[in-house]
């Protein structure tokens, strides 16, 4: 397991969490890009996907709360 891997994945769900998102729903991103949110079962490739993902979200959702904001 990454450990690197997992910390950045647990700032990217922190950040998240403090953008609004419920913890399901963070677990449901994570679920929908491994088949599971538990972290420890995934390959270092899916987690590389997941922090895409999870950096993805985060990007949408700074620029929902500042949409004037050029993205």
């Amino acid at each position: 397991m990454d450990r690197e891997k997992i910390a950045t994945v647990g700032a990217l769900k922190k950040t998240l969490r403090d953008l609004g998102y419920y913890q399901f729903q963070v677990n449901d991103l994570i679920a929908g890009v491994t088949g599971t949110p538990d972290l420890s079962r995934c390959t270092p490739a899916q987690l590389d996907e997941v922090i895409a993902a999870l950096e993805e979200q985060v990007a949408f959702a700074l620029q929902c709360l500042n949409p004037d904001k050029p993205s």
